[in-house]
């Protein structure tokens, strides 16, 4: 007698019915049957029959493969790609079917794809889509719909078109008006970017960075500064970077203000004629005036002419021109430069040995300092020599003149 096992994809199958029957020749055969809920999965199912006898070791075999009638299947029925800016892609959406003649129409938010609003650059052909030269509209949700004689079904494609990082703005939010030196001073970056990458957005102020506070959604950072100095005058930039192509750069000018500060003083004598000169690191605008020994220079005349000049947006410089030198000259010529926001002053010293800068300028050297330490030594310490000997010379003559008033009044 016969025994029969069923294996369906390989696997045994433990239930099935069978039965025995008289056969030919006196023999007798077995039958057997498995009886099974088909769905779609089972489409393409391979069943095989093993039969065996107890007098021979080798087996029979027979073997089928279940078709089921059924609508399109997709293996996924969402599905999410990505694509760079400017890149192409294909998707391959086939779904299994039996019959297996499928058609497909692709659509995107309800209108089909080989429809006019839709960019020539996606083209759908059969479960096939193709985006060439990806943009960042191309964004969105796709839906492809299977049918066959059986019904139809549908999936949805995501397509996420990541690109680079663009500043959009950058702004001084704070203050609305001017900003000074020693106040604050909040600026605020916004990019654009696919993803949005958490401190994406990174400050730089001549080239050094600055730690900015980042947006919940990483698009946007401030920048906060607490005590402006005017060594951060000038372009303070953006950076934007998500790691999809280059840096997008974007720069806004702080335009510090502050009283000045007179950086360079000098002067260079020749012959009869000196000229004084006095360099101003200011913003808004100097005025620079000049006096001799603390009055005030008149300074349309044959001997003084003073020119004002500017070299870049915040140095000024200040030239005082002095004709027929002659001894009356000598002394201390005093450069103020003012704004509104204050002033500052240089004293410039002439003598018979030339033009001695102010000490307390930052831009001095030390030989002028040096230059100036000993030429105003020149001038004191002959001065005060020349008045201990005035004085000790009095206080003889005054010990003098009281004997002689002393021995007049002594009796005889």
């Amino acid at each position: 007698m016969s025994r029969i096992s069923w294996k369906r994809n390989g696997a045994f199958v433990r239930d099935h019915r069978e039965e025995t029957m008289s056969s030919v020749y006196g023999g007798i055969a077995t039958r057997s049957r498995i009886s099974l809920l088909v769905t779609s999965s089972d489409d393409k199912s391979q069943f095989t029959c093993l039969a065996k006898s107890d007098e021979f070791k080798t087996a029979v075999t027979d073997s089928f493969t279940l078709r089921i009638r059924h609508a399109p299947v997709f293996l996924q029925s969402s599905h999410t790609m990505e694509v760079n800016e400017r890149s192409s892609t294909t998707i391959n959406m086939t779904a299994e079917a039996f019959p297996e003649h499928i058609i497909y129409a692709w659509s995107r938010n309800g209108v089909p794809l080989d429809g006019g609003d839709v960019p020539r650059r996606i083209v759908a052909e059969g479960p096939i889509l193709t985006v060439r030269n990806a943009s960042r509209a191309d964004s969105g949700a796709y839906t492809c719909v299977a049918e066959n004689d059986e019904g139809q079904s549908k999936a949805t494609l995501t397509l996420n078109v990541l690109y680079g990082a663009t500043v959009e703005s950058v702004i001084i939010a704070s203050p609305s008006g001017p900003v000074f030196e020693g106040s604050e001073a909040t600026l605020e970056c916004k990019a654009t970017a696919h993803p949005a990458k958490t401190e994406m957005i990174k400050w730089r102020i001549k080239g050094l960075p600055r730690n900015g506070r980042p947006t919940l959604d990483s698009t946007k950072s401030i920048l906060h500064i607490s005590n402006v100095s005017r060594d951060l005058r000038g372009p303070v930039e953006c950076w934007a970077d998500n790691g999809i192509g280059g840096p997008s750069v974007l720069s806004v000018l702080l335009n510090v203000l502050y009283k000045p500060m007179i950086v360079n003083n000098g002067g260079e004598l020749d012959a009869d004629l000196v000229r004084l000169k006095c360099v101003v690191d200011a913003t808004p605008n100097v005025t620079v005036t000049w006096t001799f020994n603390g009055t005030v220079l008149r300074v349309r005349s044959d001997k003084y002419s003073v020119t004002l000049t500017q070299k870049g947006e915040v140095q000024w410089t200040s030239v005082l021109t002095v004709s027929d030198i002659e001894s009356a000259d000598y002394g201390i010529y005093t450069c103020v430069a003012k704004n509104s926001l204050g002033y500052d002053s240089a004293d410039i010293i002439l003598n018979d040995k030339g033009v001695i800068p102010d000490v307390a300028t930052p831009s001095l050297s030390p030989k002028d300092r040096q230059n100036r330490f000993h030429s105003l030594k020149s001038w004191w310490i002959p001065a005060a020599v020349g008045a201990s000997a005035l004085f000790l010379l009095c206080c003889v003559l005054f010990i003098c003149c009281l004997r002689k008033r002393s021995n007049r009044t002594t009796p005889e």
